[in-house]
């Protein structure tokens, strides 16, 4: 929206500064800016607005009499009815203003200036900057950091101020009637929920999963079928619910709730075609590379992931050619190390780069008991840590020409603390609300205690070293070897770069398997959700309904096709502790020194080529 501000009733001049405030105050900051931030009160008083009535009639409209598409006449857009999503898809309209500019031109001079020849900021313009610094502080937009000079090349054109012409009056006793009559319609939750005849096509064409999935298996011992899966996805929403099973096909399915596939480990691909059956577009790489019980199992690939970029090519092109549009990388246990030098790897075989779509990881606590979101708790620092490592790594790479779009997280539960087992109900619940509820989701729709909570924790240190690293001796890069991961100095960024970890987990999966059930069901032969269940499912919506997320709405229905499987739930093996002793001094002096806003500041190294290649401009 490159030009907005207020001109007089007759559209003849700019208004007074009075009028601009009362305007930038009401429209921008309090309605636009704030809504852009997640404020349920501004958000709520949008969706219930009655009379939103966007401009028609649409180009692609048929005249009945020539039986052809209409042709564009000045002064032929009048309003029409917005339908029951008026509110909500205003909202969305909100969140995707990528930038604004403000009209800063008034009797030949710069509107948000002070007196001539006394350069700075009148009110006006200090309202302005005030209102886009809490966009930019709050990390809901991220433009280019640029070092740039002035150049002393002078230029003064003839810069007269643009005549302006008055839009015709919004008419809104068109449609009224049934505008106001869908005004009085709940108007549901902040997504937008295309009509029944449009879900078959984007069930095919939108490929993202919702924020919350379920990793589950079912087995003879067990009584998660479709009936356990309905249950969930009824509660957190027809659309906004994802599941797997490590396998490449299931029997169970539920309507609303869409079924990911796996290609479990490297060369075995026996996927479905995308698109039909409850199968989306996207497809989950291997299980746990890094673990020698899942796709690890094979020495080469857990001990030398530089030579497996080729494989994954041609694993993802089969998948590809069946339809699948988003390619999930392999999900890692815990060791983050093996991802850096995989995608080194990647990064120099042809066709692997435009094969990654999001990176995964797995996230098992066996202190769920004494786990608190708290600076002072190890556990929390450690997950903290963790999330930090993957935003750095993604960042990395993405500089080097590749196009992740963020991180699924496909397990994370709480285990024993000797990894054997799952843990009891009550330390999941504990986890579930610290970490996930309380810290990641908080974090993601804006809490400004918690994103404030985390920017302040010290020892917040991301696993390395990097898989481009020179050694000294030989002055060649560094080669994997399994174990070499240890905590590094996170520097001053560390905080604001986890909150951006956040803000960037696309997708999550609680593990819901214990003692061969589905952990987060109720009791054998009674469907439904037990109390960490419904923690689960309030937590999904939570995200949803603030619009932080938008995954495909799709309409599924249950195959009659039968499918057991042996699902054998996945051997665990226990990550080595994330050492904070190593830099703990540099960590902690670099804790010390003020955060900064919410927006991650690249080394002055790259800021040239980011000005460059980050082409997208601020808020």
């Amino acid at each position: 929206m490159d030009e907005v501000g207020c001109l007089t009733s007759d559209y003849t001049s700019t208004a007074p500064a009075d009028e601009q405030m009362q305007y930038m105050s009401q429209f921008f900051k309090q309605t636009i800016v704030e809504a852009k931030l997640g404020n349920a009160t501004v958000r709520r008083r949008i969706r219930d607005t009655p009379y939103i009535m966007p401009r028609g009639p649409d180009a692609h409209s048929v005249n009945a009499s020539s039986n052809s598409t209409i042709t564009y006449q000045p002064g032929m857009c009048r309003a029409v009815d917005g339908g029951p999503q008026a509110g909500n898809d205003t909202i969305r309209a909100m969140e995707s203003l990528h930038s604004v500019a403000w009209f800063s031109v008034d009797g030949g001079r710069g509107y948000l200036g002070g007196e001539v020849g006394k350069p700075g900021l009148n009110p006006l313009g200090k309202l302005y900057t005030e209102t886009c610094r809490l966009v930019h502080n709050q990390g809901t937009h991220q433009g280019p950091s640029s070092s740039q000079q002035e150049s002393d090349q002078s230029h003064d054109p003839d810069e007269d101020e643009p005549t302006r012409q008055e839009p015709e009056p919004h008419n809104e006793s068109e449609n009224s009637m049934a505008s106001h009559e869908d005004s009085e319609k709940p108007r549901g939750p902040d997504i937008f929920v295309p009509p029944q005849q449009h879900r078959d096509q984007l069930q095919t064409a939108n490929s993202s999963v919702p924020f919350c999935g379920l990793a589950a298996i079912r087995s003879a011992e067990n009584d998660w079928d479709s009936m356990e899966l309905a249950a969930a996805a009824k509660a957190t929403g027809l659309g906004r619910l994802w599941h797997y099973n490590w396998q490449a096909s299931t029997d169970v399915q539920a309507d609303g709730a869409e079924y990911v596939p796996m290609i479990k480990y490297p060369g075995q691909v026996d996927l479905p075609p995308a698109g039909a059956n409850g199968v989306g577009g996207v497809v989950l790489g291997w299980n746990e590379p890094d673990n020698g019980g899942q796709a690890g199992r094979d020495p080469k690939v857990m001990n030398d992931p530089e030579s497996l970029a080729g494989q994954w090519v041609e694993d993802m092109q089969i998948a590809r050619a069946l339809g699948y549009t988003e390619f999930v990388a392999p999900a890692i246990a815990n060791d983050v190390c093996w991802m850096d030098f995989f995608l080194k790897a990647c990064e120099r075989t042809p066709d692997c780069t435009g094969l990654i779509t999001y990176l995964a990881f797995h996230r098992y606590q066996p202190k769920c008991a004494s786990y608190s979101a708290s600076p002072d708790n190890m556990y929390w620092r450690d997950d903290l840590s963790y999330l930090l490592s993957w935003q750095r790594l993604m960042d990395k790479y993405n500089q080097r020409g590749f196009k992740i779009k963020g991180f699924v997280m496909d397990e994370v539960g709480c285990l024993t603390s000797d990894y054997t087992s799952t843990a009891p109900a009550d330390e999941q619940m504990q986890y579930m609300s610290q970490f996930f509820k309380q810290t990641i989701v908080e974090a993601k729709l804006g809490n400004a205690t918690v994103r404030r909570r985390i920017r302040d924790t010290p020892y917040i240190m991301p696993r390395g070293p990097d898989a481009h690293s020179v050694n000294a001796s030989s002055n060649s890069t560094i080669t994997y070897q399994p174990g070499m991961c240890r905590a590094v100095d996170g520097g001053p960024q560390a905080g604001n770069d986890t909150i951006r970890a956040m803000e960037s987990l696309h997708s999550v999966a609680w593990f819901s398997v214990d003692g061969g059930r589905g952990y987060l069901g109720g009791e054998v032969g009674k469907p439904g959700l037990n109390p960490l269940g419904k923690l689960y499912t309030e937590t999904c919506r939570l995200v949803h309904n603030q619009g932080t997320h938008q995954g495909p709405s799709s309409s599924q229905q249950e195959s009659d096709q039968s499918h057991d499987p042996d699902e054998d739930e996945p051997t665990r093996q226990e990550p080595e502790p994330h050492n904070e002793s190593e830099n703990s001094m540099a960590s902690h002096e670099d804790s010390e020194k003020p955060r900064g806003p919410d927006i991650f500041v690249p080394p002055q190294q790259h800021r040239d080529q980011l000005q460059t290649a980050n082409s997208s401009v601020p808020f």
